[in-house]
């Protein structure tokens, strides 16, 4: 009977741990795809997000910020002023916070018609 040298099955065993490693090492894409597809939509970036209007955010909302521009995630801790009826919320409660308060209008005057407008509409 004819018997296969061991030396074979040595190469044979090498050769499939070698491409194990380089199936794992090649292609990493398909992991990472499918962990931000299971990632949960609270630890989306805020720019990936559905943004709300800044006098309607809630704690956890994406929103725009009035002073810098910048989408950001309303947290607990941010900065916010009531104007003309309406709170808003801002990325930072500084410096930037103290120029709303100085001109309130100059900042915030056009989302307030613009909350205006939309509840007047509603109400029709």
């Amino acid at each position: 009977m004819f018997r296969t040298p061991h030396w074979i099955f040595a190469i044979a065993l090498m050769a499939s741990f070698t491409a194990c490693e380089k199936g794992e090492t090649t292609n990493p894409e398909p992991a990472a795809e499918a962990e931000a597809e299971a990632a949960p939509e609270a630890e989306a970036a805020p720019e990936d997000r559905e943004v709300v209007d800044n006098w309607k955010a809630q704690v956890g909302d994406a929103t725009v910020c009035p002073i810098s521009g910048k989408v950001f995630e309303v947290e607990a801790d941010s900065g916010r002023y009531t104007y003309e009826g309406y709170d808003f919320v801002f990325c930072c409660s500084g410096e930037c916070l103290d120029q709303v308060k100085e001109d309130p209008e100059k900042f915030l005057g056009e989302l307030v018609e613009q909350a205006r407008a939309e509840d007047a509409a509603a109400a029709e």
